[in-house]
């Protein structure tokens, strides 16, 4: 029983680390990435409490989880077809708008902690 359950944690992590390589294809997810780690770097050694820390960090890993999300929707799509519908660019439009306001938040959220 205990084997079943490593089993499906390994082919969880196997399945993760497959979706992590379709992202990294992905030129938002690998900007994000470019500006983010720095900058959770520099928040692990810029803030005094650990609360800041911990929400400085989670706004960008949201960021980076968000972006998953609208890398999955777009492939979703395109699985149906590639060529150009107006549900297809709404649906897109609407994933894309999702990451937009993730990093509308962690900006709010940094100045909010910087200059606040």
């Amino acid at each position: 029983m205990i084997k079943k359950y490593f089993r499906k944690l390994k082919d969880g992590l196997v399945f993760s680390l497959a979706g992590l390589k379709v992202a990294l294809d992905e030129t938002a997810f690998q900007i994000e990435l470019l500006v983010g780690i720095p900058a959770i770097l520099f928040a692990l050694f810029s803030c005094k409490t650990k609360a800041e820390k911990a929400l400085l960090i989670f706004s960008i890993v949201f960021i980076f989880i968000i972006e998953l999300l609208n890398t999955a929707i777009e492939k979703f799509v395109d699985r149906f077809s590639t060529k150009i519908h107006p549900l297809s660019k709404k649906t897109k439009d609407v994933a894309s708008t999702m990451v937009f306001f993730s990093v509308i938040a962690a900006a709010i959220i940094w100045c909010v902690i910087f200059f606040g």
